[in-house]
C-alpha cells in the first residue's frame, strides 16, 4: 500500500512485514504499485525502534543519522522525505518518548538523496585528501553533454588527420558529425569504453578478432564474413571514446569541477582506495538502503559493496571464517524488469550477479508482488501479455541478460470489473503508417461513441459506474512521433483534447503566430517574422 500523508499505520502483506523485520542483508524485488515506499519507510522506522509489525522492535535502535537511504531522483527523495515525516509524526502523537518528536526535525538532515548527491557529500569531507578543491564545481547534464561533444570531435578529427585507417574508414562510412555521435555516446557509457578496449584490443588498440569470434560462437551466434571489418569499427569508435573521455577528465580537472558521472567514480576510487575513509563512513551508518537498484550501475554497485563490506564479507564465506564485523547492513529495491530501459547504464544481468551475491551470504529475496495501484483485468492483461514474453521466475535455464517475469497479483477485486480492458483489433495486410492512421481513426471513433452515447464505463468509486466525459480520457504513447496524427483524428471528430507533453503545444497554429506577432512587434525588421505572420 502506498503511504498516506496523514501518517496512518498502513496494512502490510506478509511479503512487506518480512522486509521490515529482516535484519540483514536484503533484496526486495518490488514490482509496480507494490507499495515499496511504504515498506522502506516501515522499516527505517523498525529501524529507528518504533513498534512498526506485530510488536516486533529491534534490540538497538538506530539514529536517523545512522541510516542513508538512496533514490533514484531528486522527487523520489522528496516523496520519501514526506512520508517518513508523516509516519514519525504520526508515532510522537501516540508516544511519549521525546526523541520522536526530535526525530520529526531531523528527517530534513537525514541522508535521503540521490546517488550524486550521496557522493557529492562523500568527496567534499574527503576532497583535500583526493587533491580536489572542497568546493568544487558540478557541471549540470547540459554542460557535460557540451564538453562531451567538444572532447569528441577533437578526438575524431586528430586521429582522422593523423591517417589512422580505422578512422579515416568509420569518417567515411558515417560521415564526420556521424562518427563523433558514435564517439560521444560511446563516452557517455562511463567505464565501459575503457573497459571494453582493455578486454577486446590489443595494447595499440585494434580489435581481438579471433577472440571476438569465439566469444560470438560460444553464445551461438555466426560470425559473418563482414564481421571483422565491424569488428574494426567497432575497436576505432572504443578507442577514441576513451581517449576523449582522458581529456574530457583533464579538462575536468583544469576547471575544478566533476561531471555526474566522475563524482561517482572519484568515489568509488575514494572507498577503493583510501581505508580511512572507508572506515570513518562504516563507523557512522547502520543502514544503508538503495532504491531503483535496477537502475544501478556497476561503479555505483561497487560504492554499495564498499560500505557494506559484501566483497569481505564473500572471501569470509568462501573461506569458511565470520564475516567482518562493524559493516552497515544493505537493503536494495528494485524492479528487473525496468532495467530493459537502460537508465544509467542499467544491465539486468547486474542485478542478477547481485541476486547470487547476497544469496550466498544467505540474505533473503522478497518479493512485493501485490499491487495496490492497478485494477484486476488490467493485471491479468499485462501478466498475460508478458508473462508469455518472458521467462519466468525460477528459470534457471534463462541467461542472466533476459528479464525473468513474476506476476502482480491485486490486492482488491472489484464486482463489475469485466470490459475493463477493450483491444481495437486492426486489420493485416496494410503497411506501418497505414495500420497507425487506422489505429488513430478507431480510437478517436472509440472515444467520441463513450461520450455520445453516455457508456457507463467508468467506476465512480463508490461501487457505481458512471458516463464518460471528456476529461475521463488520456491517451498514452510509446514515443510523440505520431502524437500530431491522433490530434488531428481527435479534432476532425470534434473531440476536444490537447497535448501535455512534448512538441504539440508550442508546434500549434495559435502560438507559432503569437511568437511571430512578439517577434515582429520587438523588431520591426524582422522580414522573417512578418511574412510568417502574414
Amino acid at each position: 500500500m502506498s503511504a498516506t500523508t496523514n501518517g496512518k499505520r498502513p496494512a502490510y502483506t506478509a511479503a512487506q512485514r518480512d522486509a521490515i523485520l529482516s535484519r540483514g542483508h536484503t533484496l526486495l524485488e518490488a514490482g509496480a504499485g507494490s507499495g515499496k515506499t511504504t515498506t522502506l519507510v516501515g522499516k527505517i522506522l523498525h529501524a529507528l525502534g518504533a513498534e512498526v509489525v506485530d510488536g516486533a522492535r529491534v534490540d538497538r535502535p538506530c539514529e536517523l543519522g545512522e541510516i542513508a537511504a538512496i533514490t533514484f531522483t531528486n522527487a523520489a527523495a522528496a516523496d520519501l522525505r514526506a512520508s517518513l515525516r508523516a509516519r514519525l509524526r504520526a508515532h510522537a502523537a501516540t508516544d511519549p518518548d521525546r526523541r520522536w518528536r526530535r526525530l520529526v526535525h531531523e528527517v530534513d538532515r537525514a541522508r535521503i538523496g540521490t546517488i550524486h548527491a550521496f557522493c557529492g557529500r562523500i568527496l567534499r569531507e574527503f576532497a583535500l585528501r583526493e587533491g580536489l578543491d572542497p568546493a568544487f564545481g558540478l557541471l549540470d547534464a547540459g554542460e557535460a553533454a557540451d564538453l562531451r561533444e567538444e572532447c569528441a570531435r577533437a578526438r575524431v578529427h586528430a586521429a582522422a588527420g593523423d591517417g589512422d585507417p580505422d578512422v579515416s574508414e568509420l569518417v567515411f562510412r558515417f560521415r564526420p558529425h556521424g562518427a563523433v555521435r558514435l564517439v560521444r555516446d560511446a563516452m557517455e557509457k562511463g567505464d565501459a569504453a575503457r573497459h571494453a578496449v582493455a578486454r577486446w584490443c590489443d595494447a595499440d588498440g585494434r580489435a581481438r578478432t579471433a577472440d571476438l569470434r569465439a566469444r560470438v560462437e560460444a553464445l551461438g551466434g555466426t560470425w559473418r564474413a563482414h564481421d571483422d571489418a565491424g569488428a574494426a569499427l567497432a575497436a576505432a569508435v572504443l578507442r577514441l571514446a576513451a581517449d576523449a573521455r582522458d581529456e574530457f577528465d583533464r579538462e575536468l580537472e583544469r576547471r575544478g569541477a566533476l561531471d555526474h558521472d566522475a563524482l561517482i567514480h572519484r568515489t568509488r576510487d575514494l572507498l577503493r582506495d583510501r581505508p580511512d575513509a572507508l572506515a570513518s563512513i562504516r563507523r557512522r551508518l547502520a543502514w544503508l538502503l538503495i532504491d531503483e537498484f535496477q537502475d544501478t550501475d556497476p561503479a555505483q554497485r561497487d560504492i554499495a559493496y564498499a560500505i557494506c563490506g559484501i566483497p569481505e564479507a564473500l572471501a569470509a564465506r568462501r573461506a569458511g571464517t565470520p564475516a567482518p564485523a562493524g559493516c552497515p547492513t544493505l537493503c536494495i529495491v528494485g524492479d528487473p524488469k525496468q532495467s530493459i530501459y537502460g537508465f544509467r547504464r542499467a544491465d539486468v544481468t547486474l542485478w542478477s550477479d547481485v541476486a547470487r551475491d547476497l544469496a550466498t551470504l544467505g540474505a533473503p529475496a522478497i518479493a512485493l508482488d501485490t499491487n495496490f495501484r492497478s485494477r484486476a483485468p488490467l493485471l491479468g492483461l499485462v501478466n498475460g501479455t508478458f508473462g508469455a514474453l518472458m521467462p519466468p521466475v525460477g528459470d534457471a535455464a534463462a541467461p542472466d541478460h533476459e528479464v525473468r517475469y513474476r506476476p502482480l497479483v491485486p490486492a482488491r477485486h472489484y464486482a463489475g470489473d469485466d470490459g475493463l480492458v477493450e483491444l481495437l483489433a486492426l486489420p493485416d495486410g496494410e503497411s506501418a503508417p497505414e495500420r497507425r492512421q487506422e489505429e488513430a481513426r478507431r480510437v478517436a471513433r472509440r472515444i467520441r461513441a463513450m461520450v455520445d452515447e453516455a457508456e457507463p464505463v467508468l467506476w465512480d468509486g463508490a461501487g457505481e459506474r458512471r458516463p464518460a466525459r471528456w476529461r475521463d480520457v488520456a491517451l498514452l504513447f510509446r514515443s510523440a512521433t505520431d502524437v500530431r496524427l491522433y490530434e488531428a483524428e481527435l479534432r476532425r471528430l470534434r473531440v476536444p483534447c490537447f497535448v501535455a507533453a512534448g512538441d504539440g503545444f508550442h508546434a500549434t497554429r495559435e502560438v507559432r503566430d503569437v511568437r511571430l506577432l512578439l517577434t515582429a512587434l520587438a523588431d520591426a525588421h524582422d522580414d522573417r517574422a512578418w511574412i510568417g505572420l502574414l
